[in-house]
C-alpha cells in the first residue's frame, strides 16, 4: 500500500476507490462493524494515466461502482486554434 489520491465512494458507502501513485486505479472493500470499520486490502483495477496533478479529478466514478469516466491524453499536435474577440458589439455598429 503506497497511498495515492483522489479518493471516492461507491454511493452505497461500501467501496472506495483512488489513483495510486503508480497510475492504477485500486478498489477497497469498506464494512460497517460493531466495533467500527473494516477496510479491506487495495485492489488494483486497471490502469489510468494521471493528466494532472493527483489532487485533482482524472475519473468519475458511476454510482455502482461498475462504471468509470477516466481523463485521457490526447496522443499529437491536437491543438485548435481559440480566437478571442474583444468589444464585439463596436463590430456592429
Amino acid at each position: 500500500m503506497d497511498g495515492g489520491g483522489q479518493p471516492k465512494w461507491r454511493r452505497d458507502g461500501k467501496e472506495l476507490f483512488y489513483a495510486s501513485r503508480h497510475d492504477q486505479l485500486m478498489a477497497v472493500d469498506v464494512r460497517e462493524e460493531a466495533d467500527g470499520l473494516e477496510v479491506g486490502l487495495p485492489s488494483e483495477l486497471f490502469e489510468i494515466p494521471i493528466v494532472q496533478r493527483p489532487q485533482l479529478d482524472d475519473y468519475a466514478v458511476g454510482a455502482d461502482g461498475q462504471r468509470f469516466l477516466v481523463k485521457v491524453p490526447v496522443e499529437g499536435e491536437s491543438a485548435e486554434r481559440i480566437h478571442v474577440v474583444l468589444n464585439w458589439p463596436s463590430l456592429l455598429e
